[in-house]
């Protein structure tokens, strides 16, 4: 029965055009790069020169990476660090609402903490499309190590999650296995009423090179099976799956190398349910929320 339901309502999934596609004008040596931006808020003293600080755990910890402004050639992953003197102005931390709903592991204090914060610290990381796995994996425990050091809190600026070093490690790092990663520790769902019916969408998608996924036009009581459903077609495509020429999708939850993922799925098919599945697949356009 779950896998019928995800066969007859997969038909209202789409790609949603991310930023990653626009491109600039391509040079012949040109190398398809990934960008994001991770984000630490001190919640104490981080040494006399926080920018100081940060650039030398780059040196210590981050040796694949150049430190400079991010390219359109990123033949060795970059990595940008600004100090924002001003966060509160320029930079301002989630609210209390946001963290709320997407606050991993903070405590009462620490979100009053954050709203007191005055300064940031922002890495904009990039690397080619070949490091997408390695250079995120370095550059998750990069951003762990400087918020340990500024006893500080990290912000995904993509998921627009804001975490303790602790979580951030739990759910990023300790949760990266042998088999790989698994795209939901990486990515959030928003879903929500749009016109009659429900909207889902990805947030994250785009830090593996990988566009954003969302299904238009279900009820609520299906949002379970719909988060299953884009999670299953995220890690099939992190995992290297590809899109046929009419944009379908092969998805076979017994093929999965991430086995957490694929345990977690198998215990929610029904009996007597398929565990594979062919999905068409169309690309949509994003759209702003009011």
């Amino acid at each position: 029965m779950f896998a019928a339901k995800l066969a007859l309502l997969a038909f209202g999934l789409m790609f949603c055009t991310a930023g990653w596609a626009a491109t600039p004008a391509a040079k012949k040596e040109e190398i398809p790069a990934i960008y994001y931006q991770f984000a630490v808020f001190p919640l104490q003293d981080c040494g006399g020169n926080p920018l100081a600080v940060a650039r030398d755990l780059v040196r210590k910890n981050l040796r694949n990476f150049k430190m400079r402004a991010p390219t359109h050639d990123p033949a060795v992953p970059h990595v940008e660090i600004l100090f924002i003197k001003d966060a509160r102005a320029t930079y301002p931390p989630p609210d209390a609402e946001l963290i709320q709903y997407f606050g991993r592991g903070l405590t009462e204090k620490d979100a009053q903490d954050l709203q007191n914060s005055k300064t940031a610290l922002v890495l904009n990381f990039s690397h080619s499309k070949e490091h997408a796995l390695t250079g995120m994996r370095d550059a998750l425990a990069y951003t762990e190590r400087l918020a340990s050091h500024c006893k500080g809190l990290i912000w995904d600026d993509i998921t627009r999650e804001i975490f303790t070093p602790a979580a951030w490690h739990e759910k990023r790092i300790q949760a990266w296995a042998e088999d790989g990663p698994e795209i939901a520790q990486h990515t959030v769902i928003h879903a929500y009423k749009n016109t009659e019916f429900i909207r889902a969408v990805t947030l994250g998608m785009q830090k593996f090179h990988l566009p954003d996924l969302v299904i238009n036009d279900f009820v609520w009581s299906n949002n379970h099976q719909m988060g299953d459903l884009i999670n299953l077609i995220g890690q099939t495509l992190l995992e290297g799956g590809k899109l046929e020429q009419d944009l379908s999708i092969s998805l076979n939850i017994g093929k999965l190398r991430n086995k957490k993922m694929q345990r977690q799925l198998q215990a929610a098919l029904m009996d007597n349910a398929a565990a594979e599945i062919k999905v068409p697949l169309k690309m949509a356009q994003t759209e702003e929320r009011g």
